[in-house]
């Protein structure tokens, strides 16, 4: 299917991941920077079909940032289903982020979720929705994955704003070549874990095509940049704009300030549903 369908029924929303102290589920990262922890389970066994699945995630530790994997399967079995959502937290306390992302969840299955740091055993928490559809409602997507992320450094892409204020930058390549037909995209944006950002707000562009050939899809994405905050808002979407197999994607910014790195840089990545 292209896209998810809406019908003539409602939703059914069905909880997971929540703790007796109002939190989600704690999720560790590995003792090792820029590295998957271990799984964590959300729900041992999901009660309906899912078209898509609303994460809560809660950013606890300072300054880092994160690329958080869902799951579904037994444990030692776990199959990926939305990889490497693209988060910032800078030293602002219990940053959240919200997100909702159109991808098929069978009933009667395990749900987890692992996570990786610029920060050794940083933690997140994490809880959810599953939006159970009725009867010709609503139908999901197989998967998704992100695009332009670095597992390297927990971070995406970095886009610069440049030396003039205000105007469009270069474009920075997210990817070479798609390596599937997206049908929808999510852009998520990353603070570079940086301590001292300098505030300032950005116009963001995603383009496809070849290098100077670049057509934009998505135009003037805004975002900020704070020293509290880092990037927010740090994932916007959903976008219903089809991008084939082997296509170049590129991002660029304008930016309201022009000191180099703590300013007008940010990371940039997106999370491609097929």
């Amino acid at each position: 299917m292209d896209r998810p369908q809406l019908g003539n029924r409602d939703e059914i929303l069905e909880d997971f991941g929540a703790t007796a102290s109002s939190v989600g589920t704690t999720v560790t990262a590995s003792g090792t920077a820029n590295t998957k922890g271990s799984y964590a389970q959300l729900v041992a066994t999901t009660t309906r079909r899912a078209s898509a699945v609303t994460l809560y995630i809660q950013l606890i530790s300072g300054v880092a940032d994160f690329l958080l994997d869902l799951a579904v399967g037994a444990a030692a079995s776990e199959q990926v289903i939305v990889e490497n959502v693209m988060l910032n937290r800078a030293s602002i306390a219990n940053g959240i982020a919200i997100c909702r992302i159109p991808v098929e969840i069978p009933s009667g299955v395990r749900l987890s979720a692992r996570v990786q740091s610029t920060t050794v055993s940083a933690v997140v928490q994490v809880r959810g929705s599953l939006h159970c559809p009725g009867i010709n409602s609503l139908g999901g997507f197989t998967r998704a994955e992100g695009v332009g992320v670095a597992t390297a450094d927990s971070g995406g892409t970095n886009i610069d704003g440049g030396a003039t204020a205000n105007t469009k930058g270069a474009y920075a390549e997210l990817v070479a070549s798609s390596a599937r037909p997206y049908k929808a995209f999510y852009v998520m944006f990353g603070n570079m874990a940086q301590a001292a950002r300098v505030a300032a707000n950005f116009l963001v562009d995603v383009a496809i095509g070849a290098a100077a050939s670049e057509s934009v899809i998505v135009s003037n994405i805004q975002v900020a940049g704070e020293g509290q905050e880092g990037i927010r808002p740090p994932i916007v979407g959903p976008y219903y704009v089809p991008i084939p197999s082997g296509t170049r994607i590129a991002a660029r910014c304008q930016c309201s300030g022009t000191t180099d790195t703590t300013q007008r840089d940010i990371d940039v990545a997106l999370l491609g549903v097929y």
